[in-house]
């Protein structure tokens, strides 16, 4: 019998949330090989990168998409992948990265880095109504049932 698993998306997060009194967005610029990026701290959700259509359809492409490494899948291997990435100004995404795996499970690293090296471009930040590079780190939660 196949064992059936299920990917559960969890909130998004970008680095860490400060905000001044005013209600005005702080950034902190990081120099990178590639160019600058904005850290976007304690954005108006509105501000934010996100995924063509919101969560719900992330939760779509990440469940269609996933595919199990069958060493995890018949060993019950399962956990929390963090990965970060760029969301550049129009939209694609660059930059991936692993910030943590899963202990004893290299396939759902290497499978979370692939979902997010195929995802459509991305709705981009915008500072003062301009788009803007974010690094953006997100949590992928691998789970069987």
């Amino acid at each position: 019998m196949r064992k059936q698993f299920v990917i559960a998306f969890l909130i998004l997060t970008v680095a860490s949330f400060a905000q001044d009194t005013k209600g005005t967005i702080k950034v902190k610029k990081a120099d990178t090989a590639r160019s600058e990026i904005v850290l976007v701290e304690a954005l108006d959700p509105a501000s934010m990168p996100s995924f063509p259509g919101g969560n719900a359809e992330m939760n779509k492409y990440l469940s269609k998409t996933v595919q199990y490494s069958q060493m995890e899948l018949e060993m019950g291997i399962q956990g929390k992948v963090y990965i970060s990435f760029v969301v550049t100004e129009d939209g694609s995404i660059t930059d991936i990265k692993l910030m943590k795996g899963v202990t004893g499970g290299p396939g759902l690293d290497k499978e979370a880095i692939r979902i997010v090296k195929m995802m459509p471009k991305w709705i981009p930040a915008k500072k003062d109504g301009k788009p803007v590079k974010v690094r953006f780190n997100m949590p992928i939660n691998f789970k069987l049932q």
